[in-house]
């Protein structure tokens, strides 16, 4: 359930401002809680590609704390997408439960052939037909992050994990102000989204939906998510936030 949770937290972590709303270096973290218990952190950047112009996203998760000797789980995934955030190129995920040995993903796009195709600890578990441009699990937030936010607005895109593809949506419902424990009280969208058709998250949980405040200024970082899940709540804050920069090294 901890993946599935994760994956949902990247829908969030999707909504932004449009036309270059992230530069490389962006390093953004949070604290994740489940029923008002700290269980571990998410760190997200944004990392130029040697000798290429494409982007390539990257996450680390990990459990802290108590939760962290209860049950140990890092998570590393890394997104690939072209110069003009249209469509996937290449996606890589990474599990590490205690000392049990790593469990990897992978999907590997070839817009040629309009194919892709699923590995499971580096094994060919299938393919997929591709209709039209797609984003993986990580990238298909970014590219939300890129598009204009207002009350009313409804963004969708195609979203694989390899195994089927989907069409995602947020819907921004209002302007509103939350109360973040290290920032104070900011002006934020609130959007709600049902993502349970691909997490996984809210199927057993009866009209559960997901949360989210987005911060209204130049930045539109995510500040805040929660969601019902089987066992209470889930929710994640903003912990610190490093600005990118326009060009690279």
């Amino acid at each position: 359930m901890y993946k599935k949770i994760m994956l949902t937290f990247y829908f969030i972590l999707s909504l932004r401002a449009p036309g270059g709303s992230f530069e490389y270096g962006e390093k953004v973290s949070y604290r994740a809680y489940w029923n008002g218990i700290r269980i571990g952190t998410v760190t997200m950047e944004v990392v130029p590609v040697a000798n290429s112009k494409d982007y390539q996203f990257q996450v680390e998760i990990k459990t802290v704390s108590l939760a962290g000797k209860i049950y140990s789980f890092q998570q590393k995934i890394v997104s690939r997408v072209d110069p003009g955030l249209t469509r996937a190129l290449s996606y890589r995920q990474e599990n590490q439960k205690g000392k049990k040995p790593k469990k990897s993903e992978r999907i590997d796009f070839d817009w040629n052939k309009k194919t892709l195709t699923y590995y499971k600890d580096e094994k060919r578990r299938g393919g997929l037909p591709l209709a039209k441009d797609a984003f993986d699990p990580l990238s298909f937030f970014y590219f939300f992050r890129n598009q204009s936010l207002a009350p009313g607005v409804l963004i969708r895109c195609s979203l694989t994990d390899g195994k089927r593809i989907i069409d995602g949506t947020a819907a921004v419902t209002k302007e509103t102000r939350l109360k973040i424990k290290k920032f104070g009280k900011v002006p934020v969208w609130y959007i709600e989204s049902d993502l349970a058709g691909f997490t996984g998250v809210s199927t057993e949980v009866k009209d559960a939906k997901l949360e989210m405040w987005i911060v209204r200024d130049a930045t539109q970082i995510p500040v805040k998510m929660k969601t019902k899940v089987k066992y209470g709540a889930f929710s994640m804050e903003l912990d610190d936030y490093q600005a990118g920069r326009k060009k690279r090294d």
